[in-house]
């Protein structure tokens, strides 16, 4: 096949595809590579009067802009599972005795700062909880990070569970800030219990409902009752504004936390950009200046060593 015919088949598949085939989709169409290859592919495209198509490798890289993250605070609601029992004290249920499974009767977040809340719920659909995963998706999607209460291990595995059911795209991967974390690794509260800690910390707890339990409530939501699913609706709310009071008051115990990437320049997880310098961090073979902010106190280390490398070559392992 000479250039010419190369040509003519290009143009044949750019008009059944709209846009200019790449050098695959032109293989693949019925063209040999020998025949390909005896030409510049980039040639038959200019001579067809395609435009060129530019490799993702070679793409100019996205322009990368200094502004704050984008922190999603976020809590789910899961319906308990229905099962057949034979008694109550001791029971190892096998999975034949699953009535119904869990699934999410809803969700509540909101973007750190802001008073704007997200709600859904599956008061309308009655155990498809599609809409109420599409906008938890949605949500983390558009988030830099994701700040939760035991969100690793409860909330996020729970929405990739919901999304796999559905057969969704996988979610991306988030950074996330566990405040349970946090608090199990610098403090020993009586209680990691949100409700505790919040109320430790002298903040607003988690909402208590006078008409119900919460295994009522939540009951009442699987069988429909629109008054639990009302009650419910304040009880998921004011667990995001208590997470993230909670998250405030604790980011700067966590010396992991650093949002400075996003700001492209030294900064504090509170927006601070005011340091001292607040001693010296020694490890087993280096020493590093250490900062706190002016405004919170979080402590800072630097990445430049105080000690010299050449003595430190010297050091014994």
């Amino acid at each position: 096949m000479d250039k010419h015919e190369l040509v003519k088949k290009l143009k044949e598949l750019a008009r059944e595809l709209n846009r200019t085939p790449t050098l695959s989709e032109f293989v693949a169409s019925g063209i040999s590579k020998r025949q390909v290859h005896k030409h510049s592919y980039n040639e038959i495209v200019k001579l067809a009067g395609l435009e060129p198509r530019i490799s993702t490798r070679h793409r100019k890289p996205l322009e990368i802009r200094s502004r704050p993250p984008k922190i999603l605070i976020i809590d789910i609601e899961t319906a308990p599972l229905l099962v057949r029992t034979y008694g109550l004290w001791n029971q190892n249920i096998s999975t034949g005795f699953i009535k119904t499974d869990w699934y999410m009767l809803s969700v509540a977040a909101k973007w750190h700062g802001e008073k704007k809340v997200y709600y859904k719920d599956t008061r309308d659909s009655h155990e498809n909880d599609i809409d109420v995963v599409n906008l938890a998706v949605e949500l983390i999607e558009q988030a830099d990070i994701i700040v939760g209460h035991n969100v690793d291990r409860f909330d996020l595995k729970k929405i990739n569970t919901r999304v796999l059911k559905h057969n969704l795209k996988p979610v991306p991967k988030k950074q996330t800030i566990d405040t349970l974390k946090i608090a199990k690794k610098c403090f020993a509260i009586t209680s990691n219990k949100l409700d505790f800690i919040a109320k430790f910390l002298g903040v607003d707890g988690k909402r208590k409902s006078k008409k119900y339990s919460q295994q009522e409530m939540w009951d009442g939501c699987c069988d429909g009752v629109l008054d639990c699913f009302k009650e419910n609706k304040k009880y998921n709310i004011q667990d995001i504004k208590v997470t993230e009071d909670v998250f405030d008051k604790l980011k700067s115990w966590d010396e992991s936390l650093n949002f400075q990437s996003y700001f492209q320049k030294v900064t504090c997880v509170c927006g601070c950009t005011e340091f001292r310098k607040d001693g010296i961090r020694y490890t087993k073979n280096n020493a590093f200046q250490r900062y706190s902010c002016s405004s919170c106190g979080k402590l800072f280390t630097s990445k430049e060593s105080l000690i010299d490398k050449d003595l430190r070559k010297d050091f014994f392992k």
